[in-house]
């Protein structure tokens, strides 16, 4: 069943980071500005960005896009003084940068330069980003941050992904550290893992790599979470609803994901199946 906007961010301005043309980082701006946000749009790709702006404009919204890459300082507190020139003000950092990248391989295959990247993406954007934003959430005494993160960060789960394994981990000690340093402001910093997302990245590679299927069953996307679920739980970690809560990693596996077809599935009964469709 699809909520309907209930502007629960009016007034607040957000700066979404990682955003592309589709998937998570578009569905989260798009919802953010649904419910009365200003929303910055931020990512590498500048032509992404515009597009994404533009369908926010669209639909009444305000939206500014902003090209960055959150693992260069000047470039992050850059972005974060246009957004408040533009825009009066920064409430609410989803944080969607990241990902695998390239750094795949045993503990003696990886390439260095492939691994640091990786970890850079992961934990040093969040970490400049999230300071970046904390000096003017402080002031204010008021703030949401939220980090895309991994189920890998808590408990690694491929052997090959290091470097993606210890950049979430360091991503979610990054958030409860910094939970635990501005709760008496009333700023709240909290960490969503999204397991298996139908994006076209993330689908296609998981198509890629599990090409034979999983203990038989081919991989079906549509058992993936789709990124506008991520969006409805993001925006209950953006809004005034979630006051209480901070420092927490909220796994959302309710979905099948690849590992749900997998040996882990006996050991781990988080990863079950759910209907294709609610009777809410």
């Amino acid at each position: 069943m699809e909520t309907k906007p209930s502007r629960r961010l009016e007034g607040k301005v957000a700066i979404v980071v990682g955003v592309s043309d589709e998937g998570m980082g578009r569905s989260v701006a798009l919802k953010f500005a649904s419910e009365g946000a200003a929303v910055a749009v931020c990512s590498r790709t500048q032509s992404r960005i515009e597009k994404v702006a533009g369908e926010i404009r669209a639909m009444g919204g305000k939206a500014i896009a902003i090209s960055a890459d959150a693992t260069v300082q000047g470039q992050v507190d850059q972005m974060v003084e246009s957004t408040v020139k533009q825009l009066g003000s920064v409430d609410i950092l989803f944080y969607n940068a990241g990902g695998a990248g390239a750094a795949r391989g045993g503990p003696t295959e990886v390439k260095f330069s492939d691994w640091q990247a990786t970890v850079n993406n992961n934990l040093i954007g969040a970490f400049l980003c999230t300071q970046a934003v904390l000096k003017k959430m402080m002031p204010q005494e008021s703030g949401r941050i939220i980090l895309t993160g991994s189920g890998s960060g808590v408990r690694p789960v491929a052997g090959d992904m290091s470097a993606y394994n210890v950049g979430n981990a360091g991503e979610i000690a990054l958030a409860q550290s910094l939970a635990a340093a501005t709760a008496h402001l009333g700023i709240c910093v909290n960490v969503v893992c999204p397991g298996a997302v139908n994006s076209r990245d993330w689908t296609r590679r998981a198509i890629e790599r599990f090409s034979s299927g999983v203990e038989g069953k081919p991989v079906d996307p549509g058992r993936f979470n789709q990124p506008e679920e991520i969006a409805d739980v993001v925006l209950f970690l953006a809004s005034y609803e979630s006051r209480a809560l901070t420092g927490a990693v909220i796994n959302l596996y309710f979905r099948s994901d690849i590992r749900a077809y997998s040996v882990w599935r006996k050991a781990e009964p988080q990863y079950i199946e759910r209907p294709a469709t609610y009777k809410w």
